[in-house]
């Protein structure tokens, strides 16, 4: 395929980019050559989320550039233009082309866009799965890059990703043994409604779900509960919950579910098997890359007692979400995936790993320190998902903040 030249933000127009561009210029110092290269993963991406300026600080403390990366074939990255996102032009969404993807971006900035040299001083960060190409650049370019940090990376492709509900169990038991029963007890209570007609298709009106069937309902209700807990918002969630009646609960969820952190469309087999394309939606394209190189399918854990999901979204669920959008012979390769890239055996040098003690992805990356290669769990309360490159506060605990410095001290070195 024939690529043209990745685009950084200094090509965006958007209000955010240029906001963006004008803190890049304010502190890059030609001189010492210091490049920050922050990946972009499964969605558009502008730039650096307001939510997540920990890389700026970096980039203002060490003078360096700034440049992003949007992933290809999600938002304006489109190898095929606005054709339509059929399953034959997905052939080239893969984790290797967008590896290669972040080489030849290197080349171009350094050759052509700044024009600052081949011997510029590079490292990456990415968070979740950008996070696992930051590890996996590190990889298998060492030579590109002085070295890179790795947010909750998950770099173990897994098909039946259980520890993933395992974790969410774990956490709301957190904030006590109640607020674990409550899901559990509100879990039970909403299959037992979808198995009469009326009565479950009263309680999928409430939350607006006729259209959906009662598997796509139960999945999408899962990952209302996951939401607030992977991103560090447990014991709000708990909270809410916090109430003495299974109906109380119940309009307790409506209105978490209402706040929009999970879209209901989107976990419905029509939708993500619609090929058009939109810059603004990238929930087939994940799907594709889930369906053919990584799994991470959220099903419920094996031991009923530490499970919140239903066992009817199993993997025969997911295997038929993945044939209905893309065809009866897709499915992941899970031990050539992790062949190729390392999962958990992945050794680099100047590589930092971190994961939030209540991450349910936790345990799909990496969690113990191998010689220059730092893997950090930091254990403090709320802390989650990508916890370490969002915004500082005053109130941050005090082995958060040891994690910042930690990697201010280690990029302090890569950038000599």
């Amino acid at each position: 395929m024939i690529r043209r030249p990745p685009r950084s933000t200094q090509s965006r127009s958007s209000a955010a980019s240029d906001v963006y561009k004008r803190q890049v210029d304010d502190f890059f110092d030609r001189e010492k050559k210091r490049v920050i290269l922050f990946i972009c993963g499964e969605a558009r991406c502008p730039g650096i989320s307001e939510r997540r300026q920990f890389p700026m600080q970096m980039a203002a403390k060490f003078k360096a550039l700034v440049v992003v990366l949007e992933h290809r074939y999600y938002g304006d990255s489109q190898p095929f233009g606005t054709q339509n996102l059929t399953t034959e032009r997905l052939r080239y969404l893969t984790i290797q082309n967008a590896l290669e993807d972040l080489a030849y971006f290197i080349k171009f900035v350094n050759q052509e866009l700044y024009k600052i040299g081949d011997d510029a001083k590079w490292i990456t960060i990415g968070g979740s799965y950008p996070g696992a190409l930051s590890a996996w650049f590190r990889y298998k370019y060492p030579h590109l890059i002085r070295g890179a940090l790795a947010s909750s990376a998950v770099v173990n492709a897994i098909l039946d990703y259980d520890q993933y509900d395992f974790q969410i169990a774990k956490s709301l038991l957190k904030s006590g043994k109640w607020c674990l029963q409550n899901v559990q007890t509100l879990n039970a209570e909403i299959e037992k409604r979808l198995l009469n007609k009326e009565q479950g298709d009263k309680l999928k009106g409430l939350f607006n779900a006729s259209h959906v069937s009662d598997d796509e309902f139960l999945a999408y209700i899962a990952d209302t509960y996951a939401a607030y807990i992977q991103y560090g918002e447990r014991e709000s969630f708990c909270n809410k919950l916090q109430t003495n009646s299974l109906e109380e609960r119940i309009d307790s969820l409506v209105q978490l579910a209402s706040e929009g952190k999970t879209q209901l469309e989107t976990y419905t087999y029509k939708y993500v098997a619609n090929t058009t394309f939109d810059p603004e939606r990238s929930d087939r394209q994940w799907l594709y890359q889930t369906c053919t190189q990584v799994g991470w399918f959220q099903t419920a854990y094996r031991d009923p007692k530490m499970a919140t999901r239903s066992h009817r979204v199993d993997l025969t669920y997911y295997k038929g979400l993945c044939q209905a959008a893309f065809g009866a012979n897709i499915w992941p390769d899970i031990e050539n995936t992790n062949n190729q890239f390392g999962a958990t055996l992945l050794r680099a040098t100047n590589l930092i790993m971190t994961n939030g003690i209540e991450d349910p992805w936790q345990w799909a990356s990496e969690k113990q320190s191998h010689g220059s290669m730092i893997a950090m769990v930091i254990r403090c309360e709320g802390c989650a998902h990508c916890i370490d490159i969002v915004n500082p506060k005053p109130d941050d605990s005090i082995r958060l903040v040891f994690a910042r410095l930690r990697i201010v001290h280690n990029f302090m070195r890569w950038f000599k």
